[in-house]
């Protein structure tokens, strides 16, 4: 296998149209066709997915460590939410003086809280546009095909019938054109 993975890399060249040009062209020579287009396939797809993720590795570290503080805001949201609610309802009946205080920080907090997730959620949709722009555009100018394949046709019974058909009526025109000619003269 190794051998035949150097023979491959050693066929293959990669290189660019011209020195001012980020268009890239990518080749193969080898005596088999279906092999060289499924190597240069799969190349093609592993070098943009190399190149994308090499680009865009730092944004998606720091996306990825933003979207799990998100999750753990959210928890926390939901969490004073509850207390939020449970509060509330139980205050309608409270005898306890300290009970409408209580109801007032859940209320500060949960407030404060929200504001943080909708700033962190502010945040992911940024890196999220921050990771579209960052990918690299990969577009295909010419796919990977194989050479036409040379087919030879039969010539068939409807050929031969069809080509025998049209020089009798060539025929039968020529005879006709000259008959008239020479009777109009």
């Amino acid at each position: 296998i190794a051998t035949i993975y150097k023979k491959l890399v050693a066929q293959t060249e990669l290189r660019s149209l011209d020195k001012n040009s980020s268009i890239m062209i990518l080749s193969h020579l080898s005596n088999s066709e279906l092999l060289t287009k499924i190597w240069l396939e799969t190349l093609l797809q592993s070098l943009e997915e190399f190149y994308i993720e090499v680009r865009t590795r730092k944004t998606r570290e720091i996306y990825d460590i933003q979207v799990n503080q998100l999750r753990q805001l959210e928890g926390k949201l939901n969490s004073t939410d509850r207390q939020l609610a449970t509060a509330t309802f139980q205050n309608q009946n409270a005898v306890d003086p300290t009970a409408p205080m209580k109801q007032q920080q859940l209320n500060r907090s949960n407030t404060f809280i929200s504001n943080q997730y909708y700033a962190q959620m502010a945040n992911v949709e940024q890196l999220k546009m921050a990771l579209i722009h960052q990918t690299p555009l990969f577009t295909v100018l010419q796919p990977v095909r194989l050479p036409l394949i040379k087919k030879s046709y039969a010539i068939g019974g409807n050929t031969t019938a069809g080509a025998l058909l049209g020089f009798f009526l060539c025929l039968i025109y020529i005879i006709i054109r000259k008959t008239y000619q020479e009777l109009m003269s």
